[in-house]
């Protein structure tokens, strides 16, 4: 097997046919009848947001190429797979793929920059080749040969804050434990804090990983009447889907905003729950008070409580 590099003026023979010596992430896959991809390098799975890392693929042109494809890295945002942060090469290797011999791989080095903005999370890189006429892209082939998806998905790639949370910065609240794992350090609500009728509201959360969490909950703040009836909710997975649980680092604190919407045919006071459960089993993580006491249903209640038209008033948690 021959490697095309950028400056490669020479082929020279340095692994089996289909494999690249010394890849980190080696890989055989499919793209249509074109291409295929080899595997990968990555200089680092945690950045700082700001901060520049390196990729590199490794592809293998097939001899029923018709065109010379673009390849593409991008860094895409959870749940909707939106594009943060992105790479792109007119010619994999530098030359042109057509001119490729086929007993030969293209190494294809990408610099991805992380925007200065990015909020903290798991972004998931993936890869792929694209025409550079119609921008289609080459679908990505299954084991039996079917298209699977049009982009190859390499890993998930943690960003960080510049600045991490510190528990100083925050407003002083009660604590609370939630499993073994997790803890409610703090939480800000509207300002001012209100609830009218019909309106939406924020309260974000900040959690903190007291140890490796192991699995994916999900979080849920719910509105509660004067008789502790649930009339409006905004559940999901913390950070809107870009920080599963089961990535956060220990003693990192992680900013979680959670809109709800006020009932418009409801009549207050207010009282606002939150905790974690299992998505799969339904099952509430066990939470209990900064003094170690359990919370009646699982469920911290903020010390904020409202009387449903636009005033506020304070309980003492």
């Amino acid at each position: 097997e021959g490697i095309i590099g950028p400056h490669t003026a020479w082929f020279r023979l340095q692994s089996p046919p289909g494999q690249v010596i010394g890849v980190q992430h080696p890989a055989r896959i499919r793209l249509g009848d074109q291409a295929f991809f080899l595997g990968y390098d990555l200089d680092r799975d945690m950045v700082t947001a700001g901060e520049t890392f390196t990729v590199r693929l490794y592809w293998q042109a097939q001899p029923s190429i018709r065109a010379d494809y673009r390849s593409f890295v991008h860094l895409d945002a959870l749940p909707d797979w939106s594009t943060v942060a992105q790479s792109d090469a007119m010619h994999p290797g530098g030359i042109p793929m057509t001119t490729w011999p086929p007993d030969c791989y293209a190494w294809d080095g990408h610099l991805i920059t992380v925007p200065n903005d990015l909020p903290p999370g798991v972004y998931a890189l993936r890869t792929g080749l694209y025409d550079r006429d119609t921008g289609q892209r080459l679908p990505v082939l299954d084991e039996n040969g079917q298209p699977a998806d049009n982009a190859v998905p390499l890993q998930m790639v943690r960003v960080r804050r510049a600045e991490p949370l510190r528990t100083e910065q925050l407003p002083l609240r009660p604590q609370a434990q939630l499993g073994e794992s997790i803890r409610l350090v703090s939480y800000v609500c509207p300002s001012p804090a209100s609830i009218s009728p019909g309106e939406t509201f924020t309260v974000t959360l900040y959690w903190q990983a007291t140890a490796a969490v192991g699995a994916d909950y999900t979080v849920f703040l719910h509105l509660l009447d004067g008789n502790g009836t649930l009339v409006a909710q905004g559940d999901g997975p913390p950070a809107a889907g870009r920080y599963p649980t089961s990535y956060w680092l220990p003693g990192e604190i992680v900013a979680d905003e959670r809109a709800v919407v006020a009932p418009p045919n409801s009549n207050g006071p207010y009282r606002v729950a939150v905790g974690l459960y299992d998505p799969v089993t339904m099952v509430r993580m066990r939470a209990r008070n900064e003094h170690g006491s359990p919370l009646p249903d699982d469920q911290v209640i903020l010390d904020h409580q409202f009387d449903g038209q636009g005033t506020p008033s304070y309980n003492d948690g």
